[in-house]
C-alpha cells in the first residue's frame, strides 16, 4: 500500500510524541492497522475531530516513514461504544484482512458470537475452560470461555470480556 482511501472504524487513539496522535483503525480493505496523525493533538488539528473512537471515517492512509493518516472525514459518529472499540481492538489481528468482519463490526449491534466465530473462537462449539459447561463469556486475555457460574465470581474491566448470547 502506498496510498489508499478507505472507510475506517476508529478503535483507539493515543498520544504519540509531543503533538502527534496514534490511531488504531479497522478498515474493510486492510484489516486493523495503526497509523500516525501528524500534529493530531494540536488544538488546530484538522484530523483529530474526524478520528474519534467509535466513528466511521473516510481515511486516506499513506506509507511514508511508517503508516500515516493524511486526511480523514467523519462519515458517521457514534457507531460503536468505547468498550466495543476496546474489545474489537483486542480481538482483531493486525494487518489481517478478515472478509465479513467489517459488516459485523459496523452493523447496528455487534453479534459477538459471529465475530468470535469468524476469528476462530466459535462459542457454539466451545465450553467453559473450568467445567466444560456452556459458555457465557469469552475472556479476551486468556482466550478462554467461562460459564455463567465461573464468570460470576470474577471482576472484569472494560474491554476484558465479551458477554455471549447464544441463540438456539
Amino acid at each position: 500500500m502506498h496510498e489508499q482511501v478507505t472507510p475506517s472504524l476508529v478503535l483507539a487513539r493515543y498520544p504519540h510524541g509531543e503533538a502527534d496522535l496514534r490511531v488504531t483503525l479497522f478498515t474493510r480493505e486492510l484489516g486493523k492497522l495503526t497509523a500516525t496523525a501528524i500534529s493530531g493533538r494540536k488544538l488546530t488539528s484538522k484530523l483529530s475531530p474526524h478520528l474519534g473512537e467509535g466513528s466511521v471515517s473516510a481515511v486516506r492512509v499513506i506509507e511514508q516513514r511508517g503508516t500515516r493518516v493524511a486526511d480523514a472525514l467523519t462519515v458517521k459518529s457514534g457507531v460503536r461504544t468505547l468498550e466495543e472499540c476496546l474489545l474489537l481492538d483486542r480481538v482483531l489481528p493486525e494487518h489481517v484482512h478478515e472478509p465479513g468482519i467489517w459488516d459485523l463490526a459496523t452493523a447496528r449491534t455487534i453479534d459477538w458470537v459471529r465475530v468470535l466465530s469468524a476469528l476462530g473462537w466459535d462459542p457454539r462449539h466451545g465450553h467453559c475452560h473450568r467445567c466444560q459447561g456452556d459458555p457465557a463469556v469469552f475472556v479476551v486475555r486468556s482466550q478462554d470461555f467461562l460459564c455463567a457460574d465461573h464468570a460470576s465470581g470474577i471482576t472484569f474491566g472494560a474491554g476484558e470480556v465479551v458477554s455471549l448470547q447464544l441463540h438456539g
